[in-house]
């Protein structure tokens, strides 16, 4: 027994002949396909569901019985299939459709007490075969797909033929790649096919005329397929932003509709919040229908509202691409001025073009100067290279000055603003003391509740140029609040940079915002973007002694003009693995280069005093104290520099010899409690430590060396200890095993001991000989030197002179510690459990 399609609207465009979807293959798998207990052909509309089961029915001594939504006599149906003495097969039309649970349930009931009883579901592509459990039963057990019903070109040139089409191998390929070989849509750009070579245009248009005419019977009304012409216009849209932006179930229906018919592809799996597009072969025919039937009075409310949809969504990017991908240049003016302080979210390249266009209007908006003049000097704009010319410098400066005459001057958005952007630009001019004026009155202005976008950029400005004159605890106070303030909101790349400088500020402060160990991947710095992150990053290695991921690091330091803060600091990050790596020549020659390059006029006094000390530090360790001690000499003092430049000239007073003398220019800084001197209490206290101990006092030296590993320990910060060379270091390490130490300190030690083998491997430049092979393969059986030189039948003073080369060249002091490094070179077979 078979049934129609009662109470459902049928589409306007039929298939010209039903027959054409009864292909054998299709019926062969059909067959093989009911005989599953329950069977789902999932398909999308236009697909010859339908149509295919009844070709089927006709070839097998089944009956069918149609149980569709809004059936009357479904009861009655579903009585006759128990009582039918031939084998039965229930239809049941799109389940999700089908809200009578009490009739689903009657289906569970026969097939319980009917073994013979068989169901085929006839799903939508949007189904997704979820079942209720009490209606567990009717799940599927076999499955044939929206694929195996489509044609295959093969199958098009044997329907052409069919309809007396002529169409060549070439063009069935095109119209099945295009169509997909949904049949709905094959066959329409099969009647399509005429003389020309232009095929594909004529598919597409094709396609596009079938779907307008099926929405428009299917649905009912005209609305949709605006929607549908308005949604071709976008890059990506979501079912939620047609439910939002034009209310109504008719539009939402028409995209599910298209879906169903293969027409519309989800980028994500979130069904309703998914990216929805239009598939290629029909984008293009859509746009040129909207752009063609969509006349002002329909286009430009409905633009209108999908800009405002995405501004309060913040998404200004794509509303601005709206009105500009359709030259509205007058609008783009008017939501510019009203959003121009979401600016800050764009990228900069983005910013500068919008701006230029804007200009073009009749508008002269001050808001759209003000704008335009931070998209120039904001650095912190996604893309932006960070160098701001002269001229752009005084362009923008031109731009601010006219736009005080076109807003409201008193405004707190517009000072503050105004403000920021001045005293970017007084920072890249090298005018310092303006730029910490120009920030004090934007903080003023925002007060206590600053529009996000807006106080992103004021804080991270404020804490770059706190940054450039060396208050770096003032630098990390704006930067966190420019992080805390952007939250996860507004997650954009001035988010990210802030977020970014905030732990490389934590880091100069020899405070990291996260401790970790020697060898745990990460180093308290988020992936971040541009300089500061990697910058960040390189500090946490260096803390840790790790050159070569330090050395990545920093190779990734871009170029940049603004700040010129951030040179600096690379310059002394470069610096302490130049020391470490005992390669202070090839530091010094670095150095010369970046201050080649530098407009020493732009410099601020903190900067000057970063290279004098890294050019300090590396004229020590390269054997030139005495040099170091002159340059440190010449430099002006200032009370602000004192500490970096005390501290540095006593690491040089301890490599000429001097201890007595570096000890007393310290005294000062170590037992003073919180002082300028605070930030260096560390390395103050290590290099104290070195001097005493050069003094012979013992007790005191290990004293401030408790106190240093202390201190350390929870930073894991051991740069300090590392900086006196890979002598004294091992020295250091030494003497804290002797001492009684809490228990992370002693974890601390043992870690720098590993830490000062890897770098001793770091800075070797020679090679052992021969002999000196011999002895250190022989030193892991025996310490004894008589023993020694009766194994290798030379004179103990020869084994001595050669343990004492392999120590000058190892950088050690004892047989264990030769030991520990041969076999960190691979010079010796690790020993068990090591790792």
């Amino acid at each position: 027994m078979t049934g129609d399609r009662q109470g459902r609207p049928e589409w306007t465009i039929a298939l010209p002949d039903r027959l054409i979807l009864h292909r054998d293959r299709l019926i062969a798998r059909l067959a093989a396909l009911s005989e599953a207990r329950v069977s789902v052909i999932w398909a999308q509309v236009g697909a010859g569901k339908s149509t295919l089961v009844r070709a089927w029915a006709n070839t097998t001594d089944r009956s069918l019985y149609w149980l569709e939504p809004g059936r009357s006599d479904w009861p009655q149906l579903v009585e006759s299939a128990r009582q039918d003495p031939r084998p039965a097969t229930l239809v049941l039309r799109e389940p999700e459709y089908t809200r009578d649970r009490e009739r689903l349930r009657e289906v569970v009931d026969l097939l319980g007490r009917s073994p013979d009883i068989r169901v085929m579901i006839l799903g939508g592509t949007h189904w997704n075969g979820r079942i209720d459990p009490e209606l567990e039963m009717l799940r599927a057990t076999a499955v044939m797909r929206a694929r195996e019903l489509c044609f295959t070109s093969d199958e098009l040139a044997q329907l052409a033929v069919q309809r007396g089409i002529e169409l060549t191998a070439e063009a069935a390929a095109c119209i099945q790649e295009v169509s997909g070989g949904v049949p709905l849509l094959a066959v329409a750009a099969l009647q399509a096919v005429g003389t020309g070579d232009d095929i594909v245009e004529r598919v597409v248009d094709a396609m596009g005329d079938t779907f307008r005419a099926a929405a428009g019977g299917g649905v009912g009304a005209s609305d949709p397929w605006d929607v549908v012409l308005l949604c071709s216009l976008l890059e990506t849209f979501t079912i939620d932003l047609v439910d939002r932006v034009w209310p109504g179930r008719a539009a939402v229906r028409t995209i599910r509709a298209m879906r169903d018919l293969g027409l519309v592809l989800a980028l994500d799996e979130d069904v309703f919040a998914a990216r929805l597009v239009f598939t290629p072969s029909l984008s293009g025919g859509l746009r040129r229908q909207a752009l063609v039937e969509l006349d002002a009075p329909r286009f430009d409310p409905v633009l209108a509202r999908l800009v405002d949809f995405f501004a309060a969504e913040d998404r200004l990017d794509l509303a601005i691409d709206l009105f500009d991908t359709y030259g509205q240049h007058e609008r783009l003016a008017d939501l510019l001025s009203t959003h121009w302080l979401d600016l800050g979210e764009l990228p900069a390249d983005r910013i500068r073009t919008t701006m230029d266009r804007a200009a073009r209007s009749r508008r002269q908006d001050g808001r759209l100067l003000i704008g335009h003049a931070r998209a120039i000097a904001d650095i912190t704009h996604e893309g932006h290279s960070g160098h701001v010319t002269p001229a752009e410098r005084r362009y923008a400066t031109a731009l601010l000055d006219s736009a005080t005459t076109k807003v409201d001057a008193e405004a707190a958005t517009t000072i503050a603003a105004t403000a920021t952007t001045r005293g970017a630009i007084a920072r890249a001019e090298g005018r310092h003391r303006d730029a910490l004026a120009a920030h004090r009155d934007a903080m003023d202005a925002l007060s206590s509740a600053p529009p996000a976008p807006l106080g992103v950029s004021a804080f991270t400005q404020a804490g770059l140029t706190e940054l450039s004159v060396g208050d770096i605890r003032a630098a990390l106070r704006d930067f966190s609040r420019a992080a805390e303030l952007a939250g996860t909101r507004y997650d954009t790349f001035a988010a990210r940079y802030a977020r970014a400088l905030s732990t490389l500020a934590a880091g100069v402060l020899e405070r990291p915002q996260t401790a970790h160990r020697a060898d745990e991947p990460q180093v308290g710095a988020e992936q971040g973007p541009g300089a500061p992150a990697s910058l960040a990053r390189a500090l946490a290695r260096l803390r840790v002694l790790d050159l070569p991921q330090a050395w990545d690091e920093l190779r990734r330091v871009t170029e940049v003009d603004d700040p010129l803060v951030l040179h600096v600091l690379r310059a002394e990050a470069e610096g302490f693995a130049h020391v470490l790596a005992n390669t202070p020549l090839a530091g010094l020659e670095s150095l010369d280069l970046l201050q080649a390059r530098l407009d020493p006029r732009l410099l601020s006094g903190y900067e000057r005093d970063l290279l004098l000390c890294a050019r300090a530090d590396l004229l020590t360790a390269a054997g030139e104290p005495d040099q170091a001690l002159a340059l440190i000499d010449a430099a002006p003092p200032k009370s602000w520099e004192a500490p970096r430049q005390i501290l540095v000239r006593a690491r040089i007073l301890l490599a000429l010899g001097r201890p007595q003398d570096a000890v007393d220019l310290l005294q000062p800084s170590y037992d003073s409690s919180p002082s300028p001197f605070q930030r260096f209490r560390t390395p103050t206290l290590v290099a104290a430590t070195v001097g005493l101990l050069e003094l012979g006092e013992e007790e005191r030296a290990e004293s401030y060396l408790e106190r240093a590993l202390a201190v350390s320990a929870r930073s894991w910060n051991m740069l300090p200890f590392a900086m006196h060379g890979i002598s004294t270091f091992g020295t250091l390490i030494q003497r804290a095993e002797m001492i009684a130490l809490e228990p992370t300190s002693t974890e601390f030690v043992a870690a720098m001991a590993q830490q000062r083998d890897r770098l001793r491997l770091a800075s070797m430049r020679v090679r052992l000989t021969g002999r000196e092979q011999v002895l250190l393969q022989h030193l892991q059986s025996t310490r004894a030197t008589r023993r020694l030189a009766a194994q290798l039948h030379v004179s103990p003073n020869t084994v001595k002179s050669q343990l004492q080369s392999i120590y000058r060249k190892f950088s050690v002091s004892t047989r264990e510690e030769a030991l520990n490094v041969g076999r960190l070179m691979g010079l010796l077979p690790a020993e068990d459990g090591a790792r």
